[in-house]
């Protein structure tokens, strides 16, 4: 009998990056970045990753939206041009990440820290910041970020 495995696939070409007899998505990714395999344009998406190890990752590209990546462990992580739409981010160590051109519209970044995270030309159409912990130049480079064309002065 042939055992099942854990696929993780290129979020366009629906190649196989990675194979694992792990039992989990999220044991599987781990496994993959302790085995340092490529996971950038990795499909992800609606992955449980909650309280994940995912520090120094390259999930660069990665498609992440509606992920479970609460509590999780993300710092020094490439996230740039990453799909991280609907992702719950809630509590998680995004410090020193780079989230430079990544779609975050619509996750849920509540009590996260950003300190010295990048945050350079970064989508956050409803994003949810609410306290999110930040460093002075984060919060510089976020105000930078936010258009404010829309807002009237009284």
């Amino acid at each position: 009998m042939k055992k099942e495995t854990v696929k993780i696939k290129n979020r366009f070409s629906d190649e196989v990056i990675f194979e694992s007899t792990k039992t989990t998505m999220k044991e599987a990714v781990l496994e993959a970045i302790e085995k340092e395999a490529d996971l950038s344009w990795a499909d992800l998406s609606k992955a449980d990753l909650s309280e994940a190890d995912l520090s120094e990752a390259d999930l660069s590209k990665a498609d992440l939206s509606g992920a479970d990546l609460s509590k999780a462990d993300l710092s020094e992580a490439d996230l740039s041009k990453a799909d991280l739409s609907w992702a719950d981010l809630s509590g998680a160590d995004l410090s020193k990440a780079d989230l430079s051109k990544a779609d975050l519209s619509w996750a849920d970044l509540s009590e996260a820290d950003l300190s010295e995270a990048d945050l350079y030309d970064y989508n956050y159409w409803k994003t949810n910041f609410w306290k999110v912990k930040i460093t002075k130049k984060t919060k510089e480079q976020l105000l930078k970020e936010i258009s404010f064309e829309d807002v009237k002065e009284e």
